[in-house]
């Protein structure tokens, strides 16, 4: 069968016995492949960082009206002072003037 170029029966037999090894090595890689999505698909880390997000974004929120909530009050605060201010600066000239 070598002098004319063709495979002998234990030629095929050992390549049939390759190409199984190499298809079961295949299957093997394949069920590591598809247990690895699986992992990655139902990881609970997904769910704590949506929730850790949605903390920060609810922080952040609060922040934001405390923020607002106490412009209004420092501005009419500081309108108050300004008079009384006023009001002290002229009582001290007064005072200064009756010396």
């Amino acid at each position: 069968m070598g002098a004319l170029n063709l495979p002998s029966a234990s030629d095929l037999e050992r390549l049939t016995r390759r190409l199984r090894g190499v298809s079961q090595r295949l299957e093997g890689i394949e069920d590591a492949v598809a247990r690895l999505e699986r992992s990655l698909a139902s990881s609970p880390l997904d769910a704590r960082l949506a929730a850790i997000e949605q903390r920060l974004a609810d922080v952040a929120e609060s922040l934001e009206r405390l923020a607002a909530a106490e412009r209004p009050a420092a501005g009419a605060s500081a309108a108050k002072e300004k008079p009384a201010r006023a009001k002290h600066s002229k009582a001290q000239a007064q005072s200064k003037a009756k010396r």
